[in-house]
């Protein structure tokens, strides 16, 4: 398995960037984002760390700046949904610390701003990875910050717009008990107060 690349860039067409390593020219796929991050140009030599994609019918490079940002890369592989190409768009626009953070604290927003990353596929990566991906990149020796203060921080503002809501229904003439089932019931990660009140309100009008 090639793990490591260093030579001078012989052509840059699209994402792909062939780099010649003792008179052998290897194709590695990146990101459009991480081929201006590291500055890739062609007769310069650059340095990869490299993901090699074995298949039946193919094998496929892919470059990184770091162990640590393939380590992510490979975590990401593990994801129902999520091949190579859409694991290298997410760690192109991404940052390994985002991928991380995001992950942790159930914010699946992040991955949809991603070419190709819907909604369905976003929540699938949290879905399987929270909880995990920690985990994961300890056995290749790293260790994610954690963010726990952030989880705290989302959890306490549900709960201020849960407060919020019910009250803001009770003076409207709405049942306390009620009204708390109901904004429970419509209550996610995504909400505000405003859009709350509006779902909620056309369901005890019904």
């Amino acid at each position: 398995m090639i793990a490591w690349l260093r030579g001078r860039v012989l052509n840059i067409e699209g994402n792909e960037v062939t780099i010649n390593t003792g008179n052998i020219g290897y194709s590695v796929f990146l990101g459009p984002n991480q081929i201006g991050r590291l500055g890739i140009r062609k007769n310069e030599e650059v340095e990869l760390v490299v993901y090699t994609l074995v298949r039946e019918d193919e094998i496929r490079l892919f470059g990184f700046e770091t162990f640590y940002e393939r380590s992510v890369f490979t975590v990401l592989l593990g994801v129902s949904g999520v091949g190579p190409k859409a694991a290298v768009n997410i760690m192109d626009k991404l940052t390994p610390e985002q991928v991380i953070t995001a992950i942790q604290t159930g914010d699946h927003t992040p991955f949809q701003s991603v070419t190709g990353i819907g909604k369905k596929t976003a929540q699938r990566i949290i879905l399987d990875l929270q909880g995990k991906i920690e985990e994961s990149l300890l056995k290749n020796g790293y260790k994610p910050k954690p963010v726990e203060s952030n989880r705290e921080t989302s959890v306490a503002n549900q709960f201020q717009i849960v407060k919020d809501a019910v009250s803001a229904l009770s003076n409207l003439g709405f049942a306390e008990k009620e009204a708390e089932t109901m904004v429970r019931k419509h209550l996610s990660p995504e909400s505000n107060l405003d859009e709350l009140l509006r779902k909620v309100l056309v369901e005890l009008q019904q």
